[in-house]
């Protein structure tokens, strides 16, 4: 409930912020207005390319509004901190996996990232985009999770690579690969 009137306070001409109507904190439940678009994903799935593109520009925009006011500090990124954690994995990685995840936090070691609270549910499915705007279906939590705010970004491009991913295999003669790098 709270998101959302902060969502709206954020500036972002072209983020939509449903309203608020009524809240029952007992139940953790809250009614807002209801939001006319399509997800992001479903942008891909229809193959509306011009459209996915512009939704895309602006999910950055937004994105990046939220990361200016969450940033608390810049920092190296943990590579020995995740390192760590994926050693206690019970269920493993194959070498090959180990060997491009050493690969890449060793290309990480010392780069500064931006840290602070994440959003950690920025999904292309939860963003609908309508006349040239989007809209948050799932709205961010306050005092969610604190970490690193590139965590958002890599959610974000998981899902729709996801996306791209269902529709190459819908339609494995379709190129789809120069969209989707646009888009990212």
């Amino acid at each position: 409930y709270e998101s959302l009137q902060w969502l709206d306070q954020l500036g972002c001409k072209n983020l939509k912020t449903p309203r608020p109507l009524s809240i029952c904190r007992e139940q953790k439940i809250y009614c807002m207005e209801y939001v006319t678009g399509s997800p992001i994903d479903e942008l891909v799935a229809k193959r509306r390319w011009q459209e996915l593109s512009v939704a895309c520009g602006l999910a950055g925009e937004a994105l990046a509004a939220m990361h200016n006011q969450w940033t608390d500090r810049w920092g190296p990124f943990p590579v020995d901190e995740i390192i760590a954690d994926i050693r206690t994995v019970s269920w493993g990685l194959a070498s090959k996996s180990i060997t491009q995840l050493y690969s890449l936090m060793t290309n990480l070691r010392g780069k500064q990232v931006a840290f602070g609270q994440a959003y950690m549910d920025y999904k292309p499915a939860n963003i609908l985009y309508d006349d040239e705007r989007i809209a948050l279906v799932d709205p961010p939590e306050q005092h969610c999770r604190h970490g690193i705010l590139l965590w958002d970004l890599a959610v974000f491009q998981h899902g729709l690579e996801s996306a791209f991913f269902k529709l190459q295999c819908r339609r494995p003669a379709t190129t789809t690969r120069r969209i989707a790098d646009e888009c990212l």
